[in-house]
């Protein structure tokens, strides 16, 4: 049976996040590479030496609305990983989103409050063990597509072809609501991060 390849987007605290939290979620994600090959675990900009502070939004950013779901970690607080959410819940691409937290976490209702509100692309689940999150990633992918009625895959492409639709068939519109007019070209934002780490390779290990 074929195995679906999902982009998978990780987000989590880490300007202001401690050591230790930064040391288990490394670990953590580099053990879910190798263990699931067919779930493509999507990188973002990470600390130390970068570009200018616009091009590391544009590609965290980008790298959301790629993802066909999108995990947060909710353990430290993270003003990125909150505005990370709020693109996937809100944005004009709807991206699957779930929260995941250590069981001894203090609840805020910004994180467990959407999925009450959007029952069918949120899910909220607590762990004791950070490698509990790769079955509710499991779990995740097929609660929402249950409820989708599609793959995710599917549900990507749909909004994407949609968007196209409009794009195509209402130009004007674009002018009148420019959201949808910005939404930033993935790959000429690798090609630009590739670059900057070419003549900087003191980056090399900075991408996460």
């Amino acid at each position: 049976m074929k195995q679906e390849s999902y982009d998978i987007y990780i987000g989590h605290a880490l300007t202001r996040a401690s050591d230790a939290f930064k040391e288990r979620v490394t670990v953590f994600k580099a053990e879910l590479a190798k263990r699931r090959i067919h779930w493509n675990i999507l990188r973002f900009f990470g600390l130390g030496p970068s570009p200018k502070d616009g091009a590391i939004y544009t590609f965290d950013i980008s790298q959301v609305k790629r993802a066909h779901l999108v995990v947060i970690i909710c353990d430290e607080e993270s003003l990125g990983a909150g505005q990370e959410s709020g693109v996937a819940l809100e944005g004009e691409i709807k991206v699957p989103v779930l929260f995941v937290a250590h069981r001894d976490w203090e609840r805020t209702r910004m994180v467990t409050g959407p999925a009450e509100v959007y029952p069918n692309r949120v899910l909220f689940r607590r762990y004791k063990d950070m490698s509990e999150i790769e079955g509710f990633i499991e779990e995740a992918i097929a609660y929402f597509e249950a409820k989708l009625g599609m793959s995710l895959l599917d549900y990507k492409y749909r909004q994407l072809h949609s968007l196209d639709q409009v794009r195509i068939l209402n130009p004007g519109f674009m002018q009148e609501a420019p959201i949808y007019a910005g939404t930033p070209d993935p790959k000429k934002v690798w090609d630009e991060l590739a670059e900057i780490e070419r003549k900087n390779p003191v980056l090399a290990g900075r991408l996460l």
